[in-house]
């Protein structure tokens, strides 16, 4: 098993000497279940449902729900679209190109899902995204990341991996989103756990993550009926 410390022991990488994340120290309740004090309880956004909306907004909707929304509904019962999404349809010209360049990380990208999954779930960590790290990190579960691993993340505390490739994919994403840099060992470790393209497309990921937690974060957009809040729970 590895344990992401400071240790000097060669097989376990160094991290940035900046503490994980400062996340709540909540308890390790399963994703699913019931949630009484969610602090985000309605979007900021105004609402905007599908009739409300313009042409270029509905072909843009369309799209959406067509690309993302095979597997759920992702119209709320109040009849907005659910996550980063209404953001989106909101200024569609920008939306139109934020959905294409989500797509393309999401579902071309040269990451397996499992450290694909581990990438977003940790920056959704990082910056306290409620619904980014409920959506991704139950996908990070399907695609065989640890549920000790998910629940390290949630606390605020440095998880232990049995396998190389998830060490570095962590190690990386958590030195970009807390130092804004990567150090040499950190760098050479990834690449050489999944190579020079795949480190491309992690970085790449791991900036729009941030930007879809920034947009989640600033219009507070609820988790969904039923999931329970790992950092903002007070």
């Amino acid at each position: 098993m590895i344990k992401v410390t400071s240790s000097g022991d060669e097989r376990q990488a160094v991290p940035p000497t900046r503490p994980p994340f400062g996340l709540l120290g909540v308890s390790a309740d399963k994703l699913s279940g019931r949630c009484n004090d969610y602090v985000f309880q309605m979007s900021r956004l105004p609402l905007l449902t599908y009739d409300a909306s313009d042409l270029q907004q509905r072909a843009l909707w369309d799209n959406i729900v067509a690309s993302r929304g095979k597997a759920l509904d992702l119209t709320t019962p109040e009849g907005r679209l659910d996550g980063p999404f209404e953001a989106f349809v909101r200024r569609p010209d920008l939306g139109e190109h934020l959905i294409k360049v989500g797509g393309v990380i999401r579902f071309a990208s040269s990451l397996e899902p499992r450290l694909l999954e581990l990438a977003i779930t940790t920056v959704g960590a990082r910056w306290k995204s409620e619904f980014e790290f409920w959506a991704h990190s139950a996908l990070a579960l399907d695609a065989g990341i640890d549920q000790s691993v998910i629940d390290a993340l949630a606390a605020g505390e440095s998880p232990t991996f049995d396998n190389d490739d998830e060490a570095a994919i962590y190690l990386y994403t958590l030195s970009l989103v807390t130092e804004g840099h990567v150090d040499q060992p950190i760098y050479d470790a990834v690449v050489a756990a999944v190579g020079v393209d795949s480190t491309v497309d992690l970085t790449h990921t791991i900036g729009y993550y941030s930007h879809i937690s920034f947009v989640l974060n600033a219009f507070e957009v609820p988790l969904p009926p039923g999931a329970s809040p790992r950092f903002n729970a007070n």
